[in-house]
């Protein structure tokens, strides 16, 4: 667990130098099992974003899916912001910008357009989960259900 929490930390130290413009030594390259970094945003499958929440419990999930979607089934404490909402800024504005951050959404479409919005609200540590909750329940992880 030490050892992927280390990478995990490289990889956001690899994130936060790129969007500052920091040079980062040549070898310090995520490890192919942590996903890649894109524009100072860690990509990550499911099976990669259910480890890295496994590994580190500090990590905080956000689902971007209308309410009726995130009550058919959701990852374990996601915080659930409707992506169409007219206050979208202003509900990701309130969120803790120090945070690590799993980003997802149905397919991948919709927390891929907020990411950006996120990174001008001053996120730094945003993990996306590019093939989205529906990637999530085709890998056969753990769906939780409002009851």
């Amino acid at each position: 667990m030490r050892n992927r929490a280390n990478r995990l930390l490289l990889v956001f130290v690899m994130i936060v130098g790129s969007t500052l413009g920091v040079a980062v030594a040549q070898d310090a390259s995520p490890p192919s099992d942590v996903g890649v970094v894109k524009k100072g945003v860690l990509h990550v499958s499911p099976r990669e974003a259910a480890q890295l929440l496994a590994d580190d419990q500090s990590i905080r999930v956000l689902d971007l899916r209308t309410r009726p979607e995130f009550n058919r089934g959701h990852i374990d404490g996601a915080i659930q912001i409707n992506y169409f909402s007219l206050n979208l800024k202003k509900k990701l504005a309130a969120l803790d910008r120090n945070a690590s951050w799993l980003v997802h959404c149905k397919s991948g479409h919709r927390s891929g357009r907020a990411v950006p919005q996120m990174k001008k609200l001053g996120f730094t540590k945003i993990i996306h989960m590019d093939a989205g909750f529906d990637g999530w329940k085709k890998a056969g992880l753990p769906v939780t259900r409002e009851r």
